[in-house]
């Protein structure tokens, strides 16, 4: 196959034509169809200068150097190599990219069982845990205390409501899981939908680590309004631990409306 010698392609490849550099041939279409100046490489028609600028300047826009125009087409050949091997690895990224996308972009990392100090205790973490299935043994010496007392201590969890699939004193699970790409992630109290350009992973209600009453506080963190129970562990036996209870909205300083006395809070976890 030859080209036309007036042609672009045709000075590239040489006054014999295409024969003896057909990798350029086969090529230079291939990599003009990537490139946002195909249109201009087909509609020129000037100087073999003119022709030149275009190559050098095509070549700059994808970072390799460009030829002198006393050493073309001589040295176009090796940097056309490298700019397929460039396409193809950005071709295998997007390939990447899209398994990615479709397997969805939350994945899960680790499952196990919500744990954290008794809700009556008056000291420990006030952190809420989630504790593998399969722990790992502690070091076989570890530190010693100065009295029977100098250690905090770590239970897991139960419900303390029914509700849907749950019922009081059920043991609490919890999940670990990382967006692919999200940076950061945040608990919105009173909301079931995302500000705008986040992403919902889940919404449900408010709940707390104690009640009103409680001597000690606990934490606040976001049920799934889809709640489920862990299938190990004494469940439905009332041996508290750290305690999840629902948490109800109070008038006053609080303003109503919106707010409702007495009504529980819902809340959603949102991704960005």
């Amino acid at each position: 196959m030859c080209c036309n010698r007036s042609s672009l392609f045709c000075r590239i490849c040489g006054t014999s034509g295409c024969a003896s550099t057909g990798f350029a041939f086969k090529f230079l279409p291939r990599l003009m169809n990537q490139c946002s100046v195909q249109k201009n490489l087909w509609n020129v028609h000037h100087s073999a200068a003119t022709e030149s600028k275009v190559i050098s300047n095509l070549l700059l826009s994808i970072n390799i150097p460009p030829c002198k125009e006393s050493k073309l087409p001589w040295c176009l050949l090796p940097r056309t190599e490298d700019v397929e091997r460039k396409i193809l690895a950005m071709d295998s990224q997007m390939t990447q990219l899209k398994s990615q996308l479709d397997n969805g972009l939350l994945s899960h990392h680790k499952s196990g069982v919500a744990a954290g100090r008794n809700y009556n205790d008056k000291g420990d973490g006030i952190n809420t845990l989630c504790m593998p299935h399969n722990p790992d043994s502690a070091p076989v010496d570890p530190p010693g205390a100065p009295n029977q007392y100098h250690f905090g201590r770590i239970y897991g969890s139960e419900y303390e409501f029914s509700y849907k699939n749950v019922a009081r004193n059920d043991d609490v699970p919890c999940a670990v899981c990382y967006d692919v790409y999200a940076t950061t992630s945040v608990m919105i109290p009173g909301k079931i939908v995302c500000p705008s350009h986040w992403t919902k992973q889940f919404d449900g209600f408010l709940s707390s680590g104690s009640h009103y009453t409680d001597q000690t506080g606990g934490e606040y963190l976001c049920l799934d309004r889809d709640p489920e129970y862990a299938t190990e562990g004494a469940s439905q036996q009332d041996y508290n631990g750290r305690v999840f209870y629902p948490v109800e909205a109070v008038c006053g300083s609080l303003p109503c409306p919106p707010y409702e006395n007495g009504k529980y809070v819902s809340c959603v976890v949102c991704t960005k």
